[in-house]
């Protein structure tokens, strides 16, 4: 490489098979350092913010909740696979988080209290483009968001006073649906430390619904 030193790098991240050698033959032909095009893959860790949202047609004191961004820690996996031999990949995760919850509407004649905890195993599918630099790399991506709410526990409360006297109500129905599916768009930047490993800062915002005519909540989540 000594007639093309920008070919060190890329000559470590090949590997010994047929699409890789004529890889580093085009880029050596060219003298070119853009990057080899491989499988990654590694451990996600990140801070969510989530709000859950009413059903925009459901009729219901509910839409006037104070509805507020609810913050929690996530950790999982990814994948990101190269779409031949182009700039283009598709980036899957799957991670968990559990977010708690606590609404409440009040006034001289009632008052409505609405707290949840749910844990959720989060998997978007996203297509990404990454610019083809070799320290620092910007991409964007957008795709589908499949949530998937495996375990619950949620109360509202509604209390009401007339004539002097106080009647509470209680209702333990989960109101969000277990599956929930959306969209997911963002973008961020790829920090390689080394010719293998690098770190990725993104921030991403989603939006899943509901399918169900009887559950209440979607969710908005902001994703760092």
């Amino acid at each position: 490489t000594s007639a093309c030193t920008e070919l060190t790098d890329v000559i470590k991240q090949s590997r010994y098979n047929r699409s890789a050698i004529k890889g580093v033959m085009q880029r050596y032909s060219i003298c070119s350092s853009d990057p080899i095009l491989y499988i990654k893959y590694g451990i996600t860790a990140g801070y969510s913010l989530e709000k859950l949202k009413v059903v925009s047609q459901l009729d219901s004191p509910l839409k006037l909740l104070n509805y507020k961004y609810e913050g929690a820690f996530s950790i999982g996996g990814f994948i990101d696979i190269p779409i031949l031999s182009s700039n283009f990949s598709l980036h899957a995760e799957a991670y968990y988080s559990k977010h708690s919850y606590s609404y409440t509407l009040s006034n001289t004649m009632e008052e409505i209290d609405y707290i949840a905890n749910i844990h959720t195993l989060n998997v978007p599918l996203l297509f990404r483009y990454t610019l083809p630099l070799n320290k620092v790399r910007p991409y964007v991506n957008a795709g589908l968001m499949y949530s998937y709410n495996f375990k619950w526990d949620n109360s509202l409360l509604q209390t009401k006073i007339k004539d002097n006297i106080v009647t509470v109500g209680q209702i333990e129905h989960p109101m969000i649906d277990s599956h929930q599916l959306g969209y997911n768009i963002g973008g961020g930047i790829e920090y390689r430390l080394n010719y293998k490993n690098s770190l990725f800062f993104d921030i991403r915002y989603s939006d899943t619904f509901t399918s169900s005519s009887v559950n209440t909540f979607n969710k908005s989540t902001i994703y760092f």
